[in-house]
């Protein structure tokens, strides 16, 4: 019996061992694969975010339904501009208090949705969601957005007036308490 709860006991050792030497090797993986994708650190870091009270920068973009956007529409009045990324699940989870925002304020131009994505069927969803109460701006014209804003996390919701940024958040709820106001810009 002595034999078997040794061998017992030496098994049970080397599985411990082993179950802390994989977590370990795990942690590191991780740690080194966060390391490696830092566009997708989340937008609550200051540095994802364009800078308050700055202005917007200069664009012509097309949104999808063939209309010409530019800056100029911004330069008065309160202006809304959301940045999602295709397959963002907390981008997703924005669309119902943007959809409100939208419809409980008139906004000077129409509100933006800039969905960024590699490719045109993942960001598809989003802009059939989207469309029809903002305009959307998607494929190339969105990705010369996020670069122009300087956009590094998602969701990215950006709040203007008069063409100068007064807030940007990861929600409309976050966006409002910075304001300390409703979500819409009065």
């Amino acid at each position: 019996m002595n034999n078997i709860a040794w061998i017992g006991f030496s098994l049970s050792a080397l599985t411990s061992a082993g179950s802390v030497l994989l977590s370990v090797a795990l942690h590191r993986k991780f740690e080194n694969l966060k390391k490696s994708l830092p566009v997708m650190r989340p937008a609550h870091q200051d540095s994802a975010f364009p800078k308050m009270g700055s202005r917007l920068p200069a664009f012509t973009v097309r949104a999808v339904d063939g209309t010409v956007v530019s800056s100029a529409e911004f330069e008065t009045g309160p202006a809304l501009i959301a940045f999602f990324s295709a397959g963002c699940g907390a981008c997703a989870e924005q669309f119902p208090a943007l959809r409100e925002a939208v419809a409980a304020h008139t906004y000077g131009p129409a509100p933006l949705a800039v969905v960024d994505g590699p490719t045109p069927e993942l960001r598809a969803a989003y802009v059939a969601e989207l469309t029809g109460f903002v305009r959307v701006i998607e494929g190339d014209d969105a990705e010369l957005l996020r670069g122009e804003f300087g956009v590094k996390g998602w969701p990215t919701l950006v709040l203007a007036h008069d063409g100068v940024i007064r807030a940007a958040g990861v929600s409309m709820r976050g966006i409002a308490a910075a304001l300390g106001e409703s979500p819409m810009v009065r």
